[in-house]
């Protein structure tokens, strides 16, 4: 009984420190990546295949797994290596932090090279994280404790969501002759802070040994080993396809809002929180199902909501913006926030439960790599793609001509980036069918 209620607290302060870190972490991530980033970039004139660059630019150093692998051969702390890239990555916001705050616009260029470092450091630890993650949390709880990671800090999101997209709006309708990338600036402040407090969560978890075998062999060798791996070889593919889809369209969504259906940036957010509330709401729900059935189910039932979602921003506007469209938009980010709330957590723990203890970091490193490589790829393709079929439309339309009338109405108006989700649901099935090959054991 003392070995039961010894093991239940360790459990509860493990889940407060892994919480307190989503926190902080989805706080900073909220403020410093994401849509608010894109609305920066959209206030310093970036195109969409530059926005697609900033989503590439967060991806693209998922490479750098590769240095965090061989950190793992030289370094025997887990906890050391996570807690050392995490401050150095986040302080690399500081120079982007600092020029936002001056009275001329930051450059572009300044911002993509700065964000880049930020991405490059911030990946190395990947593979001492979901290792120490393997080490330290029971399989059985994984999907409560990840569930609340995801609620907790989903929720926070959300009010900063709100919070930075209202107050950038204030800032411009109180101050219209300020400078507006300071308003972003001040946010972008608040968000390093947030993400520094949040390394001494990661400071004060358990740090348990690595296994000598982890060390011992070369990394070449170690890095076969997943590829070799007959039963992980699926989750390879599927989450490399899954990354590809998702990346092609999400980082697109505030652009569509912002500029084809002239939203300003405080409703943009609300939709935006919408999306994140929902996810909280079910992410306890998700949890549930996939430590009772199985994560591939939970993928199974969340990947064709999130294709139908995208095939809903077609009808957003026919060829304008209609009086359908704002409840239009409600409905896709409420079935887009249960979709990525199930999404979120089943591929992160299908990686881990389908990982060797002694090799996990090797596996989810390399799956990391995987789908940072091809979300890489696609952003700056759905970019340069809706850039290039900017002047394009495609409509299909029902009109009626009487003696004494003639109506006329479109059922379907493509333009720019509605091909690029178009496209993006359409990929999403060969994902569906990657699912399938995908062996999870039960327990």
């Amino acid at each position: 009984m003392a070995d039961l209620t010894a093991s239940s607290k360790k459990l509860a302060r493990l889940t407060h420190l892994l919480v307190a870190d989503a926190v902080c972490t989805t706080g900073m991530a909220t403020l410093l990546t994401g849509p608010f980033l894109a609305a920066f970039a959209l206030a310093l004139g970036a195109n969409n295949e530059q926005i697609g660059l900033f989503t590439s630019l967060a991806l693209i150093g998922q490479p750098m797994q590769l240095v965090g692998l061989f950190l793992l051969q030289k370094v025997s702390s887990r906890k050391r290596i996570v807690v050392v890239c995490a401050g150095l990555g986040r302080l690399a916001w500081l120079p982007i932090v600092v020029a936002a705050l001056r009275s001329t616009p930051p450059r572009l260029t300044f911002v993509f090279a700065w964000f880049l470092i930020h991405g490059l450091i911030s990946s190395a630890p990947g593979p001492a994280w979901h290792s120490l993650i393997k080490a330290i949390v029971p399989p059985d709880a994984l999907g409560r404790l990840f569930s609340k990671r995801i609620a907790w800090g989903t929720l926070i999101g959300l009010i900063l969501t709100l919070a930075s997209g209202f107050g950038v709006d204030l800032w411009l309708e109180h101050m219209p002759s300020a400078r507006p990338w300071t308003a972003y600036g001040l946010f972008f402040a608040f968000g390093l802070a947030v993400g520094l407090v949040g390394v001494a969560a990661l400071a004060a978890l358990p740090d348990p040994p690595l296994a000598a075998d982890s060390q011992g062999r070369g990394l070449g060798r170690l890095l076969t080993l997943p590829f070799k791996d007959r039963r992980f070889r699926p989750v390879l593919i599927f989450v490399s396809c899954w990354s590809f889809v998702n990346q092609l369209a999400t980082p697109f969504f505030i652009v569509y809002m912002l500029e084809q259906l002239h939203l300003s940036l405080g409703t943009t957010m609300v939709f935006t929180a919408l999306n994140q509330l929902t996810q909280v709401c079910f992410a306890g729900l998700w949890g549930r199902l996939a430590d009772r059935y199985s994560n591939r189910v939970v993928m199974a039932a969340c990947i064709p909501l999130i294709l139908w979602a995208n095939v809903g921003w077609l009808f957003t506007r026919l060829p304008e913006p209609h009086a359908f469209t704002l409840l239009l938009l409600a409905a896709i980010q409420v079935a887009t926030g249960i979709a990525m709330s199930g999404m979120r957590l089943a591929v992160g723990n299908v990686t881990l439960k389908m990982s060797p203890s002694t090799h996990v970091h090797i596996y989810a490193g390399l799956v990391d790599i995987v789908a940072g490589l091809a979300g890489a790829i696609a952003p700056i393709g759905g970019g340069w793609l809706a850039d290039a079929l900017i002047e394009k439309h495609f409509a299909v339309t029902v009109s009626w001509t009487g003696p004494f009338t003639s109506v006329g109405f479109y059922i379907l108006s493509l333009k720019g980036l509605d091909f690029v989700f178009l496209i993006a649901a359409l990929c999403g099935v060969i994902t569906l069918q990657c699912l399938n090959f995908i062996d999870e054991p039960r327990h």
